[in-house]
């Protein structure tokens, strides 16, 4: 989508500008990520409580306590779970109907020079798969954002619960963790931006194809659509 009007100076603008219309679904997903962190972080640790301290002296009432409470913690995280893909979901879809909408009105906005040179195929690449995949970041975004929020909880719980040599002697190697997925980010950007043409392409083929069907029948060139069309799919399979 082009980005010529003043309102977005940037992508990252534009994709602020429909987030914050619906900042409650934000708070919502954040919230429902830090409590399924944290539960999931506790529960190794109520393990080895269990183990420490319930079984080698065989403390059947701390027994019970430590498995009621690591029960509760597995009930809340699986419902935490449910409720924040749900809310990201939910983000997702409205998020993606705002970004349609605006690129409906952008697109009736535009001048007629601007239809004469745009390819049909492409801008319902832009209206259909490029708008779904925003959706599918926000309505996942949660999964993505899991391992960053584990690695910091995980640290305050070394520090605060365990031990201060532990958290330490871990903090290299996450670093180590957080750079390895910054440089994947790097190495991976310039082939989902490649897809993404390679995908609208897909799309002026077949839509040339469709609309031009009588001229293809009448030069008998069914053949060289054919191999166009297959040339596309190849060139979208081989990127992905």
């Amino acid at each position: 989508m082009s980005f010529n009007n003043k309102k977005y100076k940037s992508y990252i603008r534009w994709l602020g500008h429909h987030l914050s219309k619906h900042k409650l679904l934000i708070l919502g997903v954040l919230f429902g990520i830090i409590v399924t962190t944290l539960t999931r972080t506790l529960v190794p640790l109520i393990i080895g409580n269990i183990i420490d301290f319930a079984l080698i002296s065989l403390d059947y009432p701390y027994l019970v306590l430590m498995l009621i409470i690591g029960l509760a913690l597995l009930l809340i995280r699986n419902f935490m779970d449910y409720i924040t893909m749900m809310i990201g979901h939910n983000l997702g879809l409205k998020v993606e109907l705002n970004m349609r909408q605006e690129f409906f009105d952008t697109i009736q906005l535009k001048p007629l020079k601007y239809h004469d040179n745009a390819q049909a195929g492409d801008l319902q690449a832009l209206a259909t798969n490029d708008v779904r995949i925003v959706n599918t970041m926000i309505s996942h975004g949660s999964f993505y954002l899991y391992p960053f929020f584990q690695v910091f909880i995980t640290i305050l719980l070394l520090i605060g619960l365990v031990d201060l040599r532990l958290a330490l002697i871990s903090l290299p190697l996450i670093l180590l963790y957080i750079y390895s997925i910054l440089k994947y980010r790097k190495k991976i950007t310039p082939y989902a931006a490649i897809r993404l043409r390679k995908h609208s392409d897909l799309a002026v083929v077949l839509q040339d194809s469709i609309t031009g069907a009588r001229v293809v029948r009448s030069f008998a060139a069914e053949e060289f659509e054919r191999e166009k069309f297959r040339n596309a799919v190849n060139a979208f399979r081989d990127n992905s």
